[in-house]
């Protein structure tokens, strides 16, 4: 796309005001216009742009300053789920309350963007923020989290700075990631300090990551190994699901389906049988808190009749 002569200098007041700050006086309009050499209908231009990008402010009378909050960097917290929908643990709004802090701490504002999928014709969000960067209003990104690699890869096109909490994308260079191998052996560890024998797993798998998910359940049973114990499929309940079927608008939410997993997991056993797990590991705190339901209505004593390894989080209910 052609790049307009006003364009032009509005990138080079951008320039002119890098080093300066808040409050300081530009050179006044005459000045500005002959050292540009340009047109004043296009040096207002200009200056109208940059005015809209809260770069300067204009006062008539006295001369043409810049914006109070111009060295004010903000960042970008892209979330590609709604955080707020029954789907979705509340540790994700936990995380951006501190994220929020932390910036907040550093002298920088966030703004927070919110993607989940859409059949609209025009995403919103994703114009936002690109006309954000596109600005200089945004100076970096916070990929959060997702329902799947297109959002990330829509992200890493943009070329805008970022830090990504990404599992499945640790090839990006400023990635924070879970460590999921750490936490299983965690809770295999507590569990087995417990007593527990029979560990079982409670997880969600997306058929599409099917390597993700054998790397999973390696990673369980080199941690029961570690304990002498055994993996038994029959003592461990897995939700599987397509991308497609995980991300749709009537989906049932994960504290529905680790309610279903568990209770169709341990409702055909008696209560003493061999057969039932007595440990379980849970890697997802919204599937824990179906399970602690399901428990409660078998009448199943966690801690008791069966010892719980989590993920926890103080919003959990």
């Amino acid at each position: 796309m052609p790049t307009s002569k006003a364009d032009s200098v509005y990138q080079s007041i951008r320039a002119l005001i890098a080093d300066m700050n808040p409050h300081d006086r530009l050179p006044n309009f005459n000045d500005m216009r002959s050292e540009l050499r340009v047109s004043a209908v296009t040096l207002d231009r200009a200056l109208g742009m940059a005015e809209e990008h809260g770069l300067v402010v204009r006062q008539q009378g006295k001369g043409i300053f810049v914006a109070p909050h111009v060295r004010l960097k903000t960042v970008g917290i892209y979330m590609g789920i709604d955080p707020f929908g029954a789907n979705h643990s509340p540790v994700w709004r936990g995380i951006t309350d501190q994220l929020r802090d932390c910036c907040a701490a550093d002298e920088f504002e966030t703004h927070l963007f919110l993607d989940p999928p859409t059949t609209a014709p025009v995403n919103v969000v994703r114009q936002q923020l690109t006309n954000e960067f596109a600005a200089g209003r945004l100076q970096g990104v916070i990929y959060l989290c997702g329902t799947g690699p297109e959002q990330f890869d829509w992200l890493m096109g943009l070329k805008i700075p970022m830090v990504a909490h990404h599992p499945n994308r640790q090839s990006h260079t400023a990635s924070v990631v879970l460590d999921e191998p750490a936490l299983i052996r965690m809770g295999v560890q507590s569990l087995a300090e417990q007593g527990c024998k029979r560990i079982g797993l409670l997880s969600h798998f997306c058929v599409e990551d099917a390597k993700q998910s054998a790397g999973k359940l390696e990673q369980f049973q080199a941690a029961l190994a570690e304990h002498g114990l055994v993996y038994d499929p029959a003592w461990s309940a897995h939700c599987v699901r397509t991308r497609a079927q995980w991300n749709a608008p009537n989906a049932q939410s994960y504290k529905e389906l680790g309610y279903d997993a568990v209770f169709n997991l341990l409702s055909p056993l008696p209560a003493k049988s061999p057969a039932r797990p007595d440990g379980l590991l849970s890697l997802d705190d919204m599937l824990t808190s179906g399970a602690m339901a399901a428990l409660n209505r078998l009448d199943i004593r966690p801690g008791v009749d069966l010892a719980v390894a989590t993920l926890a989080n103080k919003d959990s209910s």
